[in-house]
Order: C-alpha cells, then sequence, then structure tokens
C-alpha cells in the first residue's frame, strides 16, 4: 500500500502551535497597549489637573498683584477667604466647601454679606489656604491650593502695609 504524504502545507500539530504561539504574540501585545493607554490616561488626567491649579492660583496672582496697597481697602484677610475694595466694587477670593470662588459685587463688613455680587466658580479643590506673612515691612501671601492627587502653591507680595 502506497503511503501518501503531502510535500507541502502543515500538519495539524504544526498549525496547532503557530496559532498558540500567535495568540501568546497577540494576548503580550494587547495586555502591553492597554498598560500603556491607562499610563497616557493617568499622565493626562494628572496634567489636566495641574494645568486647573495652576489656572487658579494665576488668576489669584493677577487679582492680587492689582489689589490696592491701602489697609482700609481691604475687609477681610483670613486663611480661607480675602476680599479688598478696588475702585467701585469688591473682589473676594474664597475657599468654601472644597471649591474656589471669585466673588464681585459690594461686600458689608458688618454684615459680612454680599449684595449685587457675580459669584464663579473657579476650582473644586480638596484643600486650600492663604498664608498672610510680613517681612521687611512687606506683605506677602502665599497661596497654597490642592486636589485629590496634586499640589500647587506660590507666594505673591501685595505691598508695603502692614496687616494684623
Amino acid at each position: 500500500m502506497a503511503q501518501c504524504r503531502a510535500k507541502s502545507g502543515l500538519t495539524i500539530i504544526e498549525c496547532l502551535v503557530y496559532l498558540s504561539l500567535l495568540s501568546f504574540i497577540a494576548t503580550a501585545s494587547m495586555a502591553l497597549i492597554t498598560h500603556l493607554w491607562q499610563a497616557g490616561l493617568q499622565q493626562m488626567r494628572k496634567e489636566q489637573s495641574m494645568l486647573v491649579l495652576y489656572s487658579a492660583y494665576d488668576s489669584i496672582a493677577q487679582d492680587l498683584h492689582a489689589a490696592p496697597q491701602e489697609k482700609n481697602a481691604w475687609k477681610v484677610t483670613s486663611s480661607n477667604m480675602i476680599i479688598w475694595q478696588q475702585d467701585k466694587e469688591d473682589i473676594g477670593w474664597i475657599i468654601d466647601k472644597k471649591s474656589l470662588l471669585r466673588i464681585t459685587g459690594t461686600y458689608n463688613k458688618k454684615s459680612k454679606k454680599w449684595s449685587k455680587k457675580q459669584t464663579s466658580l473657579v476650582a473644586h479643590l480638596a484643600r486650600g489656604t492663604f498664608v498672610w506673612a510680613h517681612k521687611s515691612g512687606r506683605t506677602f501671601i502665599q497661596i497654597k491650593l490642592s486636589d485629590e492627587k496634586n499640589q500647587v502653591e506660590g507666594t505673591v507680595g501685595i505691598s508695603t502695609l502692614e496687616m494684623s
């Protein structure tokens, strides 16, 4: 009896071995792609968070650079609230309920209430503070803003006034 053997092609065992290798390579490639994708998304979230924090800090610093030097123009100077009178309106930065708010309008220091106010939500925060410091006859505000994972801080010089 003559044996019939194919001279070209693959046996079933060779086919299964090649299929197994191909499956292993495809699975490893997909795992690597998924890992790189997740790392990229995580980095993108961090960059977005830092962008929001730095934008908030820059907005506060810009307002503070234009703030008045006269002590009587400042209505509130606390760790979570700064309010001052500039021209004919009051400007306030408030850290309240994990939000950073910028308020403009008229602030009554005695009643501690705003009228004719416009409120803008600048950023969501986990924490934030305004720390006042005096050095060499100058007043500085150290601004600390943070979300769940990132923190931004910096110092803005106000003027030559002394505040209590």
